[in-house]
């Protein structure tokens, strides 16, 4: 028997430890866009021009990606980037 794990919306960071500069984002589905990350920036194909650079120079064993804040709904993740985050 498999079990579906709990779908997390919210706001994220990405960092990279050795400079400690960071980029942030909000999703419907935490591991997805994780995973989304991952293959983009292994492709060498990420949006963030800087974010794929840190990547590529470092590699992916330095980044950390990290929850900042957790909500339930995409509506009230949407609240939150309009309130404080983004």
């Amino acid at each position: 028997m498999t079990t579906k794990s709990a779908r997390i919306c919210g706001i994220y960071r990405i960092t990279c430890s050795i400079t400690g500069k960071f980029y942030i984002g909000s999703a419907a589905n935490m591991q997805t866009r994780w995973a989304g990350h991952r293959s983009y920036l292994s492709r060498g194909k990420h949006h963030s021009k800087h974010l794929q650079y840190a990547w590529s120079k470092y590699g992916p064993d330095v980044f950390i990606f990290e929850v900042i804040e957790a909500c339930q709904g995409e509506q009230l993740l949407r609240a939150k980037e309009r309130g404080h985050w983004l």
